[in-house]
């Protein structure tokens, strides 16, 4: 596909009212093949340069991005180090808005992205490539793009990015336990450089993301909340205040999922949270048993686990029809059980912020609609953490939690980065 055709497509597109970021969306039941990035840095250079900025405007609603510390990865480049570049994940668009943190380092950059990228609209089709996004199959072990980014740090061309909480969690102040995966590529990454000659260095930059919202909170909010009250036959309260609006929504939705789980509803108990974990361990547990996994420090991982075992035959069509259709109910209840946990105890209490109570709404939209509306305007803001080199030997440091697996120093270590760097940025607010 010609720029000009795409350019021209995005130009007659209607602005985006709302993103579909349902269940159909994220398992994709066919036979996975690796999907490598265009190499070319014209293509990738160009199409951030003319397509970024009007793409995030009308399809996520981002007037306005601001990058922070952008220098210690441009001489960490300069050093000829191989650069890994680890992220939280706080909405779908994040690997594209990375295209304004290559415009500040004068640096193309290859993406880690899930597969289902791949298999979106056309346009992200094609500008994912192109802006040198690389697939990954995260139902399993993906030798073909854990090699790839191994060997791009090894022989350095591009820094590589990975969002290593696994999924857009629309949390912007909490990072998520993340995945050991990001350790694991970069320490093999640094054994193979350590004896190169002269012996290479491969570093790790974190990097946080953080969201502002510009606009009318109610104004904004006040349709959504309408059309959610009237599916779950809650008497519209059009003009209330927002939060015991948005409890309310929470608590009838909450019923649903518990008598469709349960049989019955937990109402005597005030507080979701209370509620709410019960219900997921009632719910994942029999998976667990039934497919032999081990559990994992966050329910993320203890989901992501249960559908790798989960979908191999599925996907290989070696099921018959009862067991087809098990198969995707427990996909369904795989799928809101990641959701319900997605919503952070207190976020929504004293301290709730503009940012907090939308990325709330918007995840029981998604839940109960199946598509996401788009909030107008939203300013990005990135910063850039000090790098941290990698060393070939690990040390393992013990989790707590049966069944958990050692976790490497190293994430922990970006985590930590990450949380305290989104914690400036929320203290700090986005400049006008």
């Amino acid at each position: 596909m010609r720029l000009g055709e795409i350019t021209h497509r995005l130009a007659q597109a209607p602005t985006a009212g709302k993103l579909p970021f349902g269940m159909q969306h994220i398992v994709i039941l066919k036979p996975y093949r690796f999907i490598p990035p265009c190499r070319s840095q014209f293509w990738s250079r160009l199409l951030v340069r003319v397509l970024m900025r009007p793409y995030l405007r009308r399809f996520y609603g981002i007037e306005r991005f601001e990058c922070i510390n952008g220098e210690k990865l441009r001489q960490s480049l300069d050093d000829d180090c191989g650069v890994l570049v680890v992220s939280n994940h706080i909405r779908p668009c994040d690997p594209m808005a990375c295209g304004y943190l290559t415009r500040v380092v004068r640096q193309s950059m290859y993406c880690m992205a899930s597969r289902h990228v791949f298999e979106n609209a056309w346009i992200d089709r094609v500008l994912s490539r192109r802006c040198g996004a690389f697939s990954v199959y995260r139902e399993g072990t993906d030798h073909a793009s854990l090699q790839f980014a191994v060997q791009s740090l090894v022989e350095p061309d591009r820094p590589v990015v990975i969002f290593a909480e696994g999924s857009a969690g629309r949390m912007n102040d909490r990072v998520q336990p993340m995945l050991d995966g990001s350790a694991l590529i970069a320490r093999t990454a640094a054994r193979r450089r350590a004896k190169q000659q002269p012996p290479g260095k491969v570093v790790i930059h974190p990097l946080a993301f953080k969201y502002f919202f510009r606009g009318d909170l109610t104004t904004s909010l006040e349709p959504v909340l309408s059309e959610m009250e009237r599916r779950l036959d809650v008497p519209v309260k059009n003009g209330e205040e927002l939060l015991p609006r948005i409890r309310g929504i929470g608590n009838k939705y909450l019923a649903q999922q518990e008598i469709k789980y349960l049989g019955n509803t937990q109402r005597e108990t005030s507080d979701l949270h209370d509620r709410i974990e019960p219900l997921i361990e009632a719910m994942l547990m029999p998976l667990e048993t039934k497919y032999g996994t081990a559990g994992g420090r966050s329910t993320y991982i203890r989901v992501q686990q249960v559908r790798t075992k989960l979908l191999p035959d599925l996907i290989a069509g070696r099921l018959s029809a009862p067991e087809e259709s098990e198969r995707h109910e427990q996909l369904r209840a795989l799928y809101d059980i990641q959701e319900m946990a997605s919503f952070p105890r207190d976020y929504l209490g004293q301290h709730a912020t503009a940012e907090r109570i939308l990325e709330t709404v918007e995840k029981i939209e998604d839940n109960l609609i199946g598509q996401i509306t788009v909030h107008r305007p939203l300013d990005c803001v990135m910063q850039v953490g000090h790098a941290i080199e990698v060393s070939p030997r690990r040390t393992r440091e013990k989790t707590s939690g049966a069944g958990d697996i050692a976790l490497d120093p190293l994430t922990g270590q970006i985590e930590s980065s990450i949380q305290s760097m989104v914690n400036h940025l929320s203290q700090r607010g986005a400049r006008p």
